[in-house]
């Protein structure tokens, strides 16, 4: 993956000058204490969500908690997030459409390479629900622990990304902390 980067990156030099990401298991990181977690640099926490009760959740848990709620559906010309117009040295962003979740599955079903013949091509784009806020969904959120390690008093958003099989996501800088599940 790092090679296939800088490949595709004019900044090929600096990238691979760059410092890496120090990477902690969840155990580590509650024995060492949320400071050490807040030094201002990337820390990638391995086996945050090992104990999470939404390991169970499939679509038919989350239909039955947002069916009825219009949500914001994100399309990409291409299955990756961000996708790289290199044509034009530029980011392309998502289109936005408000969807409800069942119609956001039934789009990934018809997305889906089980829908499509043999030799047919596969879709050009990918779609995924972002920003999904759990604090709004209590019956999701009791599935999620927060590690001591991460207070309740120092989150500001808990947000659910939900994406289909084709949706990938790339290098790119989001303004709040991730936790990957």
């Amino acid at each position: 993956a790092a090679g296939q980067l800088q490949s595709l990156s004019r900044f090929a030099d600096q990238l691979e000058q760059a410092p890496r990401c120090r990477s902690v298991t969840m155990r580590e990181a509650i024995a060492n204490g949320v400071e050490a977690l807040t030094q201002g640099q990337p820390v990638r926490l391995t086996h945050a969500s090992a104990e999470w009760r939404a390991h169970s959740w499939d679509d038919d848990v989350i239909m039955a908690e947002v069916g009825s709620e219009p949500l914001e559906m994100l399309a990409m010309p291409q299955p990756e997030h961000p996708t790289i117009d290199h044509q034009h040295q530029a980011l392309v962003e998502p289109a936005r459409y408000g969807v409800y979740f069942g119609d956001y599955l039934r789009l990934l079903d018809l997305l889906s390479p089980q829908q499509h013949e043999e030799h047919a091509p596969s879709p050009t784009f990918a779609a995924y629900i972002a920003q999904l806020n759990l604090l709004r969904l209590p019956n999701l959120l009791k599935h999620v622990c927060l590690p001591r390690v991460m207070p309740p008093a120092a989150l500001s958003i808990a947000n659910l990304w939900v994406g289909g099989h084709l949706m990938r996501n790339g290098l790119h800088f989001d303004l709040y902390d991730n936790l990957l599940f």
